[in-house]
Parts: structure tokens; sequence; C-alpha cells
């Protein structure tokens, strides 16, 4: 057998154990998992959620060192957006975020950036990147990854926009437009 695909196939099982032990995890950690052992956001996928499913909600620590809660924004829309200072689809969203911040700012759609920071190798790295794209809206800090696992955050940046009763309107992976946002957002929100 060609080593080539010994190393194809070693690959494929450390991925799937990996896979399947992040889930167990999530299950003993009691992260929002519901009776059949699935998480409420596993069956979110991709685009617009028809299920209504409650976001979980979760406390951290935001980069001007407030502790803020997701449900401290019921009654608001929410943009939910997970990246890290690293990532290069994070840096080409980056104004993006701001332009969706500056256009809704006197609405009821709130921004929020949770930074990956059990993925970064120092604050500072954050703080810079924050100061360089101008961020106006709450970074949150994600230092120990329960968010990331909670959310079940693959690959970033991932975003969840959120209905004022904090439930799933739709998931996005990869980077997000004003016109993205403008569009599922359908007039709900007047800018």
């Amino acid at each position: 057998m060609n080593w080539k695909w010994i190393y194809l196939l070693s690959f494929i099982c450390v991925v799937g154990l990996l896979l399947y032990f992040s889930g167990t995890q999530d299950e003993a950690r009691g992260n929002s998992v519901t009776r059949n052992g699935q998480s409420h956001l596993e069956g979110v996928k991709d685009g617009r959620s028809s299920d209504h499913v409650q976001a979980p909600d979760f406390t951290l620590e935001s980069l001007t060192g407030r502790k803020l809660s997701l449900s401290g924004f019921r009654g608001r829309y929410v943009l939910l957006n997970m990246w890290a200072s690293w990532c290069g689809p994070c840096k080409q969203e980056a104004p993006h975020l701001v332009q969706i911040d500056q256009a809704f700012q006197d609405t009821q759609l709130m921004v929020i950036g949770v930074n990956m920071t059990s993925q970064e190798l120092n604050l500072s790295d954050v703080r810079a990147f924050v100061e360089k794209h101008n961020f106006s809206f709450p970074i949150l800090l994600d230092k120990d990854g329960s968010v990331m696992d909670l959310y079940h955050v693959i690959g970033i940046p991932t975003t969840y926009l959120l209905d004022p009763k904090g439930r799933v309107i739709q998931k996005f992976r990869g980077v997000i437009t004003l016109e993205k946002i403008t569009e599922t957002l359908d007039g709900k929100v007047a800018k």
C-alpha cells in the first residue's frame, strides 16, 4: 500500500476521533444539550432557521472589562459575530461589520463581536485588531473556548442573527456584508 494512502487514512481517523470526542465533551459539560444528546444549535444549518431555535445564553468579559450576557440584549435583534485576529476572512469581514454597525446604529439591531480568545496568541493582538478596524460595538472575550463549543464554531467567521426573543433567524459561515443582513432582515428593522 502506498504511504500517501496510509497517511490519508490516518488523518481521516484522527479527524473522526476528534469530532466524536468533541461532541462527547459538550455532553459532559452540559453545553446546551437536549435529551437526545444534540445541541440546540447543532441542527441550525447555514441559512435561515425555520425552527426558531433559542440561542444559548452566555456571560463573557468584554474588552473593556465589563461582564455582559447575551440575554441582556433581549428585545433587540442581535448580530453575533465570532472571529479571531489572525483569521484572513475575519480581516476581510471587519469593514463590513463596521458598515453594518453604522447603518443600523439608531435601530434595534445590535452588533456583538465574540473574539475566540482561546485561539489567540495574546490579547494585544485582539486590541490591535479592534483599533485598526475601528470597532465601536461590544467585543466579548471567549477566553476558555466555552462559547466556541456552545455554538459549535468550527470555522470563522461564523455569525448568528438573532431575533428580539433570542431565537436564531439565520446562521452565516464566512464573510457577511451589509447587503446580506439587509436582505435577511427584509424590512424588519428600519435603517
